[in-house]
């Protein structure tokens, strides 16, 4: 089990949303650490806001061993999305831009076990047109390293027409060993 709990809201979260889900803790607003954008404590959990630029998500992190029933009391009061959500979500892509940022949700939202529904929206992008989108499929792919999806980004590595998509799974690649030689 992870020490975290992170949610990825539906809309721009509010600080006082977050204040809402919390009332009736003991909860005290902290000045925020550098790359967050606001924080409350509470005996059992810490609650922290911050935008991911990588994955151009904001997420809400819960930590502490509360934070799970803190993470419930969060989603009753701000709806999140979930990784069941992605397959409908994929499906009504709008444009390449859509598609690259639906590809950081993915990566967010990504379980530590791979999903075959979620493997598929990977091997999606993986196989677009676009290098763009190919190349921030590999990078997103990165954040759950799914084993599923190692033989995908090794082809893409050697064969894909587009030099940096090539260059950027074969430093995926790197990364993904790197984290197995570490445990």
């Amino acid at each position: 089990m992870s020490d975290e709990v992170f949610l990825v809201p539906r809309a721009p979260v509010e600080p006082r949303q977050v204040e809402v889900a919390l009332s009736g803790l003991d909860v005290t607003a902290e000045e925020p650490e550098d790359g967050f954008l606001a924080s409350w404590r509470l005996p059992g959990a810490l609650v922290r806001i911050f935008d991911d630029p990588a994955l151009h998500v904001v997420q809400l992190m819960v930590t502490g061993p509360d934070r799970d029933d803190v993470a419930a009391r969060l989603r009753a009061v701000i709806p999140t999305f979930a990784p069941e959500d992605m397959p409908g979500l994929f499906a009504a892509v709008e444009s390449r831009d859509h598609l690259v940022r639906l590809l950081g949700l993915l990566a967010a939202l990504s379980p530590e076990t791979a999903d075959p529904a979620l493997v598929a929206l990977y091997r999606e992008g993986f196989g677009h047109a676009d290098a763009l989108v190919r190349m921030s499929a590999v990078l997103d792919a990165s954040v759950p390293g799914w084993p599923e999806l190692r033989p995908d980004i090794e082809r893409l590595a050697v064969a894909d027409e587009d030099e940096r998509v090539r260059e950027t799974a074969a430093t995926v690649l790197d990364v993904l060993d790197r984290r197995r030689a570490t445990g």
